[in-house]
This record gives C-alpha cells, sequence and structure tokens, in this order.
C-alpha cells in the first residue's frame, strides 16, 4: 500500500493555542526582570496602543511584524539556556493543550505509515520537543537565529508561514525524493490556503464552521472544546 503525505499543522492545529508568543512569554517569565520585560510589557504595547503595529500589518500583512517585535525580547540569551527552556515550555504547556482529536489522527497516519511533516510558524526551540515525543522526523518551522551560541532575536531565514510553508514543503519532497499517493494537510488558518489548494485533501481545524472553508468546499473537523 503507498504512503500518503501528511501535513499538520501546529499551532491551534495539534496544540489549541498560538505558540510563538506564548514561548517568547514564557521564556520572559522565567528569566531576572531586565530591559527585556521593558521592552516586550511597556514598548510594544505602546506600539499598539498607537497602531504603529496595526499599519505595519495593513501595509506588510505577510511580514508579521508584532512576532518579529517579540522575538527581539529574547535577544542575548544563550543558546543553550534557551534549547532547555524550549524542552520545558514543551513539557510544561504545550504538552498539556493538545487538541486530541488531531493528535489521534496523527497517530493513525503515523499507524498507517505515512510519511507526516509538522509545519508551523512555531519555533524549532520547542517543536523539535513534540516531534521527539511522536518520532515525527520531518519538521518544518520557523527557527530562531543563533551568534556566538547567544540569541539574536531574528529568525535565522524566512518565517514558516502563507507561501513558505508549501516552499518549504516542496524542498523537504525533493531533498528526500519522497514517493506518495495522497497529499493531506491538516491546519486551521486561512493563511494556509497555498497548502490547502496543493493538497488533494484539506481538513480545516475549529472550534466553529468556518465561511470561508465552506466556501472553497474544504472538509471541516469540528474540535470539541
Amino acid at each position: 500500500m503507498k504512503q500518503n503525505l501528511v501535513i499538520f499543522d501546529f499551532c491551534e492545529t495539534i496544540a489549541n493555542f498560538q505558540t510563538a508568543d506564548a514561548f517568547v512569554e514564557f521564556v520572559l517569565t522565567k528569566k531576572p526582570k531586565s530591559w527585556r520585560n521593558f521592552y516586550y510589557e511597556k514598548i510594544i504595547s505602546y506600539l499598539k496602543k498607537n497602531y504603529i503595529i496595526a499599519i505595519c500589518h495593513k501595509f506588510f500583512p505577510k511580514k508579521n511584524i508584532e512576532k518579529r517585535l517579540r522575538l527581539f525580547a529574547l535577544r542575548g540569551i544563550k543558546q543553550k539556556e534557551l534549547l532547555e527552556l524550549g524542552l520545558n515550555f514543551h513539557h510544561e504547556v504545550v504538552s498539556k493543550n493538545y487538541n486530541q482529536q488531531i493528535i489521534s489522527l496523527l497517530r493513525t497516519h503515523k499507524y498507517d505509515n505515512d510519511i507526516i511533516v509538522v509545519s508551523s510558524g512555531g519555533y524549532d526551540t520547542y517543536l523539535k520537543y513534540f516531534c521527539k515525543s511522536e518520532d515525527i522526523k520531518y519538521l518544518n518551522c520557523t527557527k530562531i537565529r543563533f551568534r556566538n551560541n547567544k540569541c539574536k532575536g531574528f529568525f535565522d531565514g524566512s518565517d514558516c508561514m502563507f507561501e513558505e510553508k508549501l516552499n518549504q514543503i516542496n524542498l523537504l519532497i525533493n531533498k528526500h525524493k519522497f514517493t506518495f499517493e495522497k497529499k493531506i494537510v491538516y491546519s486551521d488558518s486561512i493563511t494556509d490556503m497555498p497548502l490547502y489548494k496543493w493538497a488533494d485533501e484539506a481538513f480545516i481545524v475549529s472550534a466553529i464552521e468556518q465561511d470561508w472553508a465552506i466556501k472553497n468546499k474544504f472538509k471541516q473537523i469540528i474540535i470539541n472544546k
């Protein structure tokens, strides 16, 4: 029997929340108060309050400006420490907030010997531990840049969102020369439309029915809260 290629989004799909900003906040709670807290709590709040971030999003909707600003708060933290905090975040927060319906589907696909890829705008510093816990070999996600073993506060490469998700999937397929019968995608967001249109089957994960999914005739999985 041929394998399927199955793509799982992570935030609001496998996990029931947005993990990238939550990880930054988690790290800040574990660090002594410093310029990071002032920057995160005051400066970003000021930029939001005065609609500066909203204006940036309007003109650069795919740049995810607020996410970039929040990540900068981790600048200067040692790589080893951030990876340890990533493991703690996985155990203390992520693993307690799974959508169990989706975890069950993931494990069913794994039992069927399908090729599973986790594709996420979340950060590799904690997603690698989820993949290890579920014995998932392939992870495409947003990476944090380090230099001289310290966090630079920037993405390392592109943010794994919008068309970039599909770009990374295609690179993975070509690199490993995957052969498969169907391409199946599970995700929650309209921002993954390039993936849905590329897939043979797309499943939209949500707590309520989404009009845009109905309009595009995508199948929906309604999560039981």
